[in-house]
């Protein structure tokens, strides 16, 4: 018992000392109970002073600093979020510095240190704004890139991806916005995805998917009226009006305030055939909402399609009034115009209308125009723009000048874009017009072809010259001089002109025939008219006059077809009959004279050829090539050439031949530095530099009126239908009218040049630079006013604050990015120039200074147009070269940076001393941008085409 107590307090005094021992080691090795909180304290405070900064690249770098020293931190995320608000901050800066690709950087970095997930504030009020503002300043791909960026980070977000969905809407970029509402609805079915896969597929053109899109969205959501609506104007576009009346009638019971409802059940009455009913809710809706252009365009439209041209003509100019910017109200109105035998009006209307934009339709709604006018050619050329026939027989088009389409029948493709995007069902067009317009571009097209088949040949002109109607015998000269002039099919040729004998009667019996009578006369004028942007009106022209010119063409074509085919008997009878209807020494007259003294020539008459030739040659024509002719004719018969200049007047290649001395060391002339150019932009309207004329001389034969295209101003940011527009249209200068004179037929069919007008002001569309502060504008290169206003799901953004921040300054156009250094001058022997005497062009063009007083005197070339916009594999365009001082353009070249991709060559019809026309083409299926280059040997101008 001693022993077991011993023990116990041993052990006792052990533990003791045990407890003593330890404690000092644990308590001053380890921290108090208050270190750790103390930490997290210092984490927090060095966030918020991170935050606090000021300045926004101490900022990014502080709170970078931030994310590297506490890398575990709860704070980091929002360290991020602060670190994209600061790059967008900036980037937003330089975008109002003009530093697009400053900015772009900025973007991309924001969009890199995006958190994810991205908190739903800060991808909408920040991060979904990047690639608007990039798209719309250029920055194209670029923006696309940061699109694809944010999907990373939103892939789970189905809101998210929907607000990325509807930038590519605004783009008007159907499959991805379509990919993207797919990908949302794989998350969340929800009504507004699917009313987002809705308007995709409308924007596709996809009109049966997007009603059952809408359909879906209403199952889902019966209480959304824009579901609702949506279904009811695809409803309207598929032809069932009677269920679309039915669901607009549905919304108004809600609300009976829904104006675009409203509309809707007004225009599906008229669908339905209800005039009555819709008639007199369309006045009462009116009453309220005078400034409805939906409505009133929509119903022009449906007049004219029902063949009531005045009231088509009355709504449409009412919509235009308001609101010109809506191009199918200028369609409906053209179509009116035709309805009322007013083609001329018609096309002038339309060619208005693409100041607002350019799509399928609206080429095929000019060419239609221009068929009813008689001008062939001219509407050939506009149909080319936008449609080609493949080898299956197929027409195929680009729909809003995106989605590739083809058909058979232009009725049928035409109809996607009506009924996408004013959701009417019935075409203003007939079946046989657009069988004729089909049959001009595949007639055109196989005559362009290098080997044109002649029984393909004349399976289009039978297509295009059917039919009983009064224009008729124009068609079938248009055609039989088309394939005179392609030497194919000359018995199809002998045909025509048969056919055309005796119906000249009928071919004139319609208000416009002087138009299709002097069409190809006109073809040059109008053309360089158009560059202009002005119009001309065709000349009053007696009845009489117009039949012997009529008559006079049959027997010229028939005469020549017989020459061609080496009958030159039959064909000096039938040129003898031109020469002898055509009215005196015209320009009709001359051409048959020519073409006579040809056919005697192969007959082996060579002294009445001379004699023929003598009589229609004028030496006002300064023609170098018909005075070699005769000059070599004369010595043939003559033995020389004595007192043939008495005769003809001097030769036109001596005389213009100007002997100039040449400093024999010239100052070289300074390279001009080109600046790189910029994207081209969709929101400025391309600016067409007009031509300074030389005053012509005046003419006693045919003059014409030319009116300038009224070209009302537009605002950048579109006016609702039911507001008024704050636009006010710019009153073009005066142009002047020249005097008519009595037979205005008896020489040459060619229009007076009259001055140009003073060109108009080019608005400036909304600039994008605030992060709150985003607008969609259009060039007219593009789909603009294709679809009327739509309902999108997301938010709009605020406009911009201050008129400063709403401006976009255009793009700068290829002339105004290049610098030119003037040369030092040189010592010289020759007396020194004084300031005032050397030659400078205008400010906006580049410009060579030439020393001394010997040398070539500098010129500036002019075009019509300093960029231009082709389709890939056969689109074209011409462009208008002039050039001012004492030069012409007998010397002038235009080369293709890549000929194997851009074709260029003159028209050898439209060449006068200062002005000519160069026909400008896409060869090769390849995309990009190239340069033209016109050059003469004083100066050079360079022109940038960009095929898409």
């Amino acid at each position: 018992m001693k022993f077991l107590t011993t023990i116990f307090i041993f052990c006792l005094m052990v533990f003791s000392a045990f407890s003593q021992s330890s404690k000092p080691k644990t308590n001053p090795s380890k921290p108090k109970p208050g270190a750790t909180p103390q930490k997290r304290a210092d984490e927090k405070a060095e966030f918020i002073k991170a935050g606090a900064v000021t300045d926004a690249v101490e900022r990014i770098a502080a709170l970078r600093k931030f994310v590297e020293a506490f890398p575990n931190s709860p704070q980091k995320p929002d360290a991020y979020g602060l670190i994209v608000t600061a790059d967008a901050e900036l980037g937003y800066g330089k975008l109002k510095a003009d530093d697009v690709a400053g900015a772009v950087e900025l973007f991309k970095t924001a969009a890199k240190d995006a958190p994810k997930p991205v908190p739903d504030p800060l991808f909408t009020e920040t991060l979904s704004k990047f690639p608007v503002n990039l798209y719309f300043r250029g920055a194209r791909s670029e923006a696309l890139e940061v699109a694809k960026t944010l999907e990373e980070k939103a892939d789970a977000s189905p809101s998210q991806l929907l607000i990325l969905a509807s930038f590519y809407m605004m783009i008007e970029n159907g499959a991805e916005a379509k990919r993207l509402a797919n990908a949302a609805i794989a998350l969340q079915p929800n009504s507004a995805a699917y009313q987002t896969l809705g308007l995709a597929n409308r924007i596709d053109f996809q009109l049966d998917d997007s009603a059952a899109a809408y359909a879906k969205a209403l199952e889902l959501d019966p209480e959304s009226l824009s579901a609702r609506r949506g279904l009811a104007e695809m409803k309207r576009s598929l032809g069932k009006a009677d269920e679309a009346a039915e669901l607009y009638r549905e919304i108004i019971a809600k609300d009976e305030n829904n104006l675009p409802a409203r509309t809707g059940l007004i225009l599906s009455l008229f669908d339905v055939g209800k005039r009555t009913e819709a008639e007199t809710e369309m006045s009462k809706t009116l009453e309220t909402s005078p400034n409805n252009v939906i409505l009133l365009g929509g119903a022009a439209y449906w007049y004219a399609a029902h063949n009531d041209g005045e009231k088509a003509v009355e709504y449409a100019n009412k919509a235009i009034a308001i609101d010109p910017r809506f191009i199918w109200s200028h369609i409906a109105l053209a179509r009116g115009l035709v309805l009322q035998k007013n083609p001329l009006d018609a096309e002038r209307t339309l060619f208005a209308a693409r100041r607002y934009g350019n799509f399928p339709t609206l080429d095929y709604e000019i060419a239609s125009a221009q068929v009813a006018g008689g001008f062939y050619r001219e509407a050939s050329e506009t149909l080319s723009k936008s449609f080609v026939i493949k080898d299956d027989g197929i027409v195929h088009t680009y729909l809003g000048g995106r989605v590739d389409k083809g058909s058979a029948n232009l009725i049928e493709l035409m109809s996607y874009e009506r009924e996408a995007s004013i959701f009417a069902a019935t075409a203003a067009d007939d079946p046989q017009n657009a069988a004729r317009l089909r049959s001009l571009l595949d007639l055109m097209q196989q005559l362009d072809s290098a080997t044109p088949k002649p029984d393909a040949v004349s399976a289009a002109v039978d297509g295009f010259v059917l039919g009983d109607d009064q224009l008729k015998i124009h068609r079938q000269l248009f055609a039989a001089s088309q394939l005179l002039d392609k030497k194919v099919a000359f018995g199809k040729v002998l045909e025509l002109t048969k056919a055309a004998s005796g119906n000249t009667d009928a071919g004139l019996d319609f208000p416009t025939a002087a138009s299709a009578v002097m069409a190809n006369e006109l073809y040059k004028s109008r053309a360089i008219a158009y560059t202009r942007g002005e119009y001309i009106r065709s000349p009053d022209v007696p009845r009489s006059t117009l039949s012997a010119i009529l008559r006079g063409r049959i027997e010229e074509i028939t005469g020549w077809a017989l020459y061609e085919t080496n009958n030159p008997t039959e064909s000096v009878i039938h040129l003898r009959r031109a020469v002898s209807v055509m009215p005196a020494d015209s320009v009709y007259w001359r051409s048959s004279m020519w073409r006579l003294g040809s056919a005697l020539m192969l007959a082996g008459k060579d002294a009445e050829t001379l004699d023929t030739y003598i009589k229609c040659y004028r030496p006002g024509d300064q023609d170098a090539a018909k005075f070699a002719v005769i000059e070599t004719l004369y010595r043939r018969v003559n033995g020389n050439t004595d007192d043939l200049e008495k005769k003809i007047g001097p030769n036109p290649a001596v005389n213009e031949t100007v002997a100039q001395k040449i400093d024999p060391n010239p100052t070289p002339e300074p390279t001009p530095v080109i600046k790189p150019l910029p994207t081209p932009m969709p929101t400025i309207p391309p600016v067409v530099p007009i031509m300074e004329d030389p005053k012509p001389t005046p003419t006693p034969e045919l003059k014409v009126e030319i009116t300038p295209t009224p070209t009302p101003e537009v605002k950048a940011e579109p006016t609702p239908a039911s507001t008024p527009p704050t636009d006010i249209p710019v009153k073009p200068e005066p142009t002047p009218e020249p005097t008519a004179t009595p037979d205005t037929a008896k020489r040459d069919a060619v229009p007076e040049t009259v001055p140009t007008p003073t060109p108009q002001a080019t608005p400036e569309p909304q600039k994008i630079t605030d992060e709150k502060s985003v607008s969609v504008t259009k060039s007219a290169n593009t789909t603009k006013d294709l679809f009327p206003p739509v309902v999108i799901l997301i938010p709009k953004p605020e406009t911009a604050k201050t008129d400063k921040d709403a401006k976009i300054e255009p793009s700068p156009t290829p002339s105004e990015t290049k610098t030119v250094e003037e040369p030092k001058p040189t010592p010289s022997s020759t007396p020194e120039k004084k300031p005032d005497e050397t030659t400078v062009a205008d400010s906006s063009l580049p410009h060579v200074v030439v020393s001394g007083t010997d040398e070539i005197k500098p010129c500036t070339i002019k075009t019509s147009a300093e960029t231009l916009t082709l389709r890939n594999t056969g689109g074209n365009l011409v462009i208008l070269v002039g050039v001012d001082g004492d030069a012409d353009l007998k010397e002038l070249t235009a080369s293709s940076s890549s000929p194997t991709d851009i074709s260029i060559r003159p028209d050898p019809d439209i060449t006068v001393k200062r002005r000519s026309l160069f026909l400008v083409r896409s060869i090769s299926t390849r995309v990009g941008v190239y340069q033209l280059t016109f050059a003469l040997p004083c100066g050079k101008k360079d022109v940038i085409v960009n095929v898409r």
